[in-house]
């Protein structure tokens, strides 16, 4: 049934209501994979109104049954209180089931958790190796989790050419704020020797993939000609995509130029 409500559900096959039946049936025949699918489609209104306190209801059915995504979807919940009273010990602990159950993402998200102390103590150390453990798995935000713990030295040891390496992994995995960050080293010549032209590549590729700072950072690049001739209509276009992806920053860079609102 979930394998069917599934396929119904993508857009070569799309029927809402035909995939809510069979993702339901699923369901209640105890799948957490046919569950935590059904809480997809209505948090998301593909087709069906959106009803987040049901999708956050069957993201914990799911994740009682042993599904990773739906531990992983109900701990965001918890987290930003949007279908789910907000509740970080709460959304902790659902980070930590579906790292458990083999999700880097949530390995990586309850790496934050404890790099911050959200919900929890703050704990750098554990933070490292959650976000290791996520790397491992292939989450390239676990990478740049890690990559930032070694730059700042907090719970291990600092180690900008580690960290370096860290960014370039993250990078790999198509992080943003990877590409972004190692730019930057680039940039700066700390944990890689300076090279403008391989900075600006890399903030680019982060301007790209919706990366604010990596907007900000290119659009300097492009007025100082840095590592890329200078050109200020390419510049104010970078710092209006980075104001547009909310960092005020590039909104001032862009006004000082005669652009932006």
């Amino acid at each position: 049934c979930t394998r069917l409500g599934t396929m119904r559900s993508r857009p070569s096959g799309r029927d809402p209501d035909a995939a809510a039946r069979a993702l339901a049936k699923g369901c209640d025949l105890g799948d957490g994979e046919g569950c935590a699918a059904l809480g997809r489609l209505y948090d998301g209104g593909k087709g069906l109104a959106p009803e987040p306190q049901r999708a956050a209801a069957l993201y914990l059915r799911g994740c009682a049954l042993g599904n990773a995504h739906g531990c992983l979807m109900a701990a965001l919940k918890h987290d930003s209180g949007k279908g789910l009273p907000r509740d970080l010990a709460a959304a902790a602990r659902l980070y930590s089931k579906s790292c458990d159950l083999g999700n880097g993402r949530g390995c990586a998200a309850l790496g934050l958790v404890y790099e911050m102390g959200r919900g929890v103590v703050a704990d750098p150390a554990r933070s490292f190796a959650l976000c290791g453990r996520a790397c491992a798995l292939g989450e390239g935000m676990g990478c740049k989790c890690q990559g930032t713990l070694l730059e700042a030295g907090r719970g291990v040891r600092r180690d900008l050419a580690r960290a370096a390496g860290m960014y370039s992994t993250a990078c790999g995995m198509d992080s943003s704020s990877g590409c972004a960050s190692l730019g930057m080293m680039y940039l700066t010549g700390e944990g890689r020797p300076r090279n403008p032209a391989q900075a600006a590549w890399l903030l680019g590729t982060a301007c790209k993939m919706g990366e604010r700072q990596g907007c900000l950072e290119m659009g300097g690049l492009y007025e100082r000609g840095e590592g890329v001739p200078a050109d200020l209509a390419l510049a104010r276009e970078t710092y209006a995509r980075g104001c547009a992806l909310g960092e005020a920053r590039a909104c001032d860079a862009g006004r000082r130029l005669g652009d932006g609102p």
